[in-house]
């Protein structure tokens, strides 16, 4: 099964298992099967996005995450390499 990416109320489709956060595993499998993104770049995308640290991509970070790509024009920000980089 590919996974989906589409916003939802209960939260990104990214989120497999339903725990209101993104896993490391999840992150790298969608930015794998959706968007073909090697695993060295998908890991390195994870760990800018993740900036508390705690090993996961919370709802406040993947929202950060998704603004920061579409409307930052900060190359630095974490999350101009949301879908890799450009």
């Amino acid at each position: 099964m590919t996974p989906q990416v589409s916003p939802s109320r209960e939260g990104p489709v990214i989120d497999i298992d339903g725990d209101n956060v993104i896993s490391k595993e999840e992150f790298m499998r969608v930015q794998r099967d959706v968007w073909q993104i090697s695993a060295p770049e998908a890991l390195e995308s994870f760990t800018k996005l993740d900036t508390d640290g705690d090993g996961t991509i919370s709802r406040h970070e993947f929202i950060r995450a998704v603004r920061e790509y579409f409307l930052s024009h900060d190359p630095h920000a974490p999350g101009s390499v949301f879908l890799g980089r450009p």
